[in-house]
């Protein structure tokens, strides 16, 4: 197979380059219907390189733009290859960028992820980078579906199937990792019986009511439910009246060791029922009463109740170092729907551990999502949720993706900010769209032109001919009405620059040297095999033409001539 190799020839600026290999290692490409790769400078430089830019399409497909991505302040670049905007993806394909002239260049913190029609496919960690000789960095992209769906944070592929080991009785904390005979439940990765803490050795689980000692437990012997007559106690898992054998079906044991009469058994100048014991010289049922709850002088306080003989929790039985809450029993120190007290719900991904809700070994701020064990601020890559992207230009609000403070934008559309050049911004296709065409910059001429294919195109619909004759330039474009408008080859490439200041065009504004800026041309139309690029230069704004450029004398990124390059080089 092939690929372009996108690059740009800079006469003049050095050799100093960084080559991003991207490989879908075990990926289809046509399951990709999006790469982003986000380019950072290392936390280690000090220095700022970037200013806001809209999203400019250089290539088919291929398009970037810079900004405050996550509320963190600092600006990030963002490239992205799209399948909807038209890219076509192949095993092996590269991306060119070229560092400042005239001072150090910056390391860098690299991070990639493919995306599929509706969960990510794979990631890679940040990757460290710098600029050098022919300098090549391999982004390898590595399919982490399992079973063909991507697995959310608090997953894990069990069985060729996400799982959630935080709430799954069968793989709780881990694949296989069951939870009976201790636990009927799990939650926060941890089996738990009746809501509360998982039975310790010795006890079972009876689901719904606790953790009980099936050899000891008259209201539960030798099985869940099964509970022995009123007075009989549980030895080795047997009913028994005394030292002798259980009574007859609903016939009580009275305090002498004896099966009741018809009368059933005396207590005090009366006669307790098959339901009742004699405590002192009054009959109460052990299995309701607080005072005597399961057997004499046993007492239960709120908010615990007596029910089925035990002091219980919303009718389940409590570990002694469960809380009761109004939820149930609970165990403060790792449940995450009441931790550290009852009621504080730890966040999604969050873990409760030690009566603190944390991700990873961190506690998150207000707003900010727990991924693969990471406080993140939300922003467009990470918005309402971990890895829910956001379109080209959206921002995230509140945990919603918008477009200029409105709707999101759908299908092939990214969002052009409002106020941009000509088109006004909003959510636009930069496939067909005559205001902002190729890029959200971009207008076709006074509307006498159509967008297609991100090009600007003349009209097929023309006024009637004059008798004036026609240049051959003209008849040229007559007989093809659909041929591109020609713009000036622009500069196609990405380069990360400091600031200097600009003169001589008025779409340039200048910027203290600390200001930084992203300067993009759109290749051209005409071109055959687009060549990828974006130019980051500071300090100007975007303008449509490079012929039009200009910075003032010592910025060799500018002054040096430059020209557009496609190399076809063979895909492995």
């Amino acid at each position: 197979m092939r690929n372009a190799l996108l690059a740009l020839l800079l006469i003049g600026c050095g050799t100093n380059d960084l080559t991003l290999h991207y490989k879908l290692d075990g990926i289809a490409p046509t399951d990709v219907v999006r790469v982003e790769t986000r380019v950072d400078i290392d936390g280690s430089d000090a220095r700022s390189f970037y200013v806001d830019q809209p999203f400019r399409q250089v290539a088919q497909g291929i398009g970037y733009e810079v900004r405050d991505d996550d509320g963190d302040g600092k600006r990030t670049l963002m490239i992205t290859h799209d399948a909807t905007l038209g890219y076509v993806f192949a095993p092996t394909f590269d991306f060119r960028l070229l560092p400042p002239v005239g001072e150090s260049a910056p390391p860098l913190s690299i991070t990639a992820r493919a995306v599929g029609v509706s969960d990510m496919i794979g990631e890679t960690m940040a990757l460290g980078a710098k600029f050098a000789d022919d300098a090549k960095l391999a982004v390898d992209l590595t399919d982490a579906r399992c079973g063909g769906q991507f697995c959310d944070p608090n997953q894990a592929c069990c069985s060729a199937a996400c799982t959630d080991v935080q709430s799954d009785v069968t793989n709780c904390g881990g694949c296989n990792v069951g939870c009976a005979p201790g636990g009927d439940s799990c939650s926060g990765s941890n089996c738990r019986c009746a809501g509360g803490s998982a039975c310790s050795a010795g006890s079972s689980c009876c689901a719904g009511v606790g953790c009980v000692d099936l050899q000891t437990d008259p209201f539960h012997c030798g099985d869940c439910n099964h509970a022995c007559n009123t007075g009989e106690s549980c030895v080795a898992g047997v009913c028994k009246c005394g030292t002798g054998a259980a009574c007859a079906a609903n016939t009580a044991c009275c305090g002498d060791g004896t099966c009741a009469g018809a009368m059933g058994c005396a207590c005090g100048a009366s006669f307790c029922t098959s339901t009742q014991i004699c405590c002192g010289t009054t009959c109460v049922d052990p299995h309701t009463s607080n005072s005597n709850c399961g057997m004499c002088g046993v007492t239960c306080t709120a908010p615990l109740a007596c029910a089925n003989g035990a002091c219980a929790c919303n009718g389940a039985i409590c570990a002694p170092t469960d809380s009761c809450c109004a939820s149930g029993c609970a165990n403060t120190g790792n449940d995450p729907n009441n931790c550290g007290a009852c009621g504080h719900r730890c966040r999604a991904n969050e873990v409760c551990s030690g009566g603190q809700c944390l991700c990873g070994t961190s506690q998150c701020t207000a707003g900010q999502l727990c991924c693969g064990g990471n406080c993140t601020n939300q922003g467009p890559m990470n918005c309402g949720a971990c890895a829910r992207s956001c379109k080209m230009g959206e921002a995230c609000q509140q945990g919603t993706c918008t477009c200029n403070g409105g709707n999101n934008c759908t299908g092939n559309q990214v969002c052009c900010p409002a106020g941009t050049t000509g088109g006004g911004g909003g959510c636009a296709d930069l496939s067909n769209d005559p205001k902002h065409c190729g890029d959200c910059n971009t207008q076709c001429n006074n509307g006498d032109a159509a967008c297609s294919a991100t090009a600007c195109r003349r009209n097929a619909i023309r006024r009637a001919p004059t008798a004036t004759p026609a240049s051959p330039a003209s008849a040229a474009a007559t007989a093809d009405p659909s041929a591109p408008i020609r713009r000036p080859a622009a500069a196609t490439a990405a380069r990360i620059c400091r600031a200097t200041r600009s003169t001589a065009t008025p779409a340039a504004t200048s910027a203290t040297p600390a200001a930084t800026a992203a300067r993009a041309t759109a290749s051209s139309p005409t071109t055959t095999t687009a060549a990828a690029a974006t130019r980051l230069a500071a300090p100007a704004r975007p303008v449509a033409r490079a012929a039009t450029r200009r910075t003032a004398r010592g910025s060799a990124c500018a002054s040096a001539p430059a020209r557009a390059a496609a190399v076809d080089g063979a895909g492995s």
